[in-house]
């Protein structure tokens, strides 16, 4: 009975004596619905918001696509394993046999190096002042026409087509054939001190296909200096691939040494 009684009194405290002493807003009730629907409240932000990333200069300037037009320029025209750039290069030893016996070689290596160098530079100011170009309505149309005269397009099948692509910072005129069977392209180069189509100086045919999704083979042709190169390309990650690449001379005399070599490289991005 006295416990009964204990138990009686208890919940009688909890009904009516706690709710006057507070305890309901304690426990997340509330005892007065005008006041909380006056109240008025606030976020606060325990994190700043971090500021807009900036964009840095040479990101403008050399955007990723002009970045990988020169690559694959480059590649084009030195080869993906460029084994003679550790040759020409100059060096602390300057007795190097080496550099000692091939002295014109050295110089026609340092020439093809110093015309991609004024490529670039050229082809830079020529990206950007189309840009320019392009934001400003009353040019819009000398912008068109400068597209239209450096870049046709001509249906050959309902598979193929001719892709044609004239570079005046380059002077030269690529001709890609756009096919789902091999990658091919013919490259025209002229004199790249001229101002528009001149005298054709070299003849590059390229031709690639990927053997499976880890190989690739790619060849190289200079018609005019004639000499051919053979490279495979093997992806072993995603981030790590090896080359193997040779070339040798089809004719017995040309602007380039005649000899024959074999490359091996391997690259890996991080």
């Amino acid at each position: 009975m006295e416990l009964l009684l204990r138990h009686f009194i208890l919940i009688m405290f909890l009904v009516f004596l706690a709710p006057q002493a507070g305890w309901s807003a304690a426990m997340g009730y509330i005892s007065d619905v005008k006041t909380e629907r006056a109240e008025r409240y606030y976020e606060i932000f325990l994190f700043v918001t971090p500021p807009p990333n900036e964009t840095k200069l040479t990101e403008v300037i050399f955007n990723r696509e002009l970045s990988k037009e020169f690559r694959s320029k480059y590649q084009e025209k030195f080869g993906r394993v460029d084994s003679e750039s550790a040759v020409y290069q100059s060096s602390r030893f300057d007795m190097n046999e080496n550099l000692k016996n091939r002295p014109l070689a050295i110089e026609a290596e340092l020439k093809e190096r110093r015309q991609f160098g004024e490529f670039m530079t050229k082809r830079l100011t020529e990206w950007h002042v189309d840009n320019y170009i392009k934001s400003k309505p009353q040019m819009r149309k000398v912008y068109e026409l400068k597209e239209k005269l450096s870049h046709m397009e001509v249906e050959v099948t309902k598979e193929s087509k001719m892709d044609l692509r004239y570079s005046l910072a380059g002077n030269t005129l690529d001709v890609i054939y756009d096919n789902p069977w091999i990658d091919s392209k013919l490259a025209v180069e002229m004199d790249p001190g001229a101002f528009g189509p001149s005298q054709v100086q070299e003849n590059r045919v390229w031709l690639g296909k990927n053997l499976n999704k880890k190989t690739r083979v790619n060849t190289n042709v200079a018609t005019e200096d004639g000499i051919f190169t053979l490279e495979f390309i093997h992806m072993f990650k995603e981030n790590l691939a090896g080359l193997m690449g040779g070339s040798t001379y089809t004719k017995p005399e040309g602007k380039t040494p005649r000899e024959s070599k074999v490359a091996l490289g391997l690259s890996h991005s991080f």
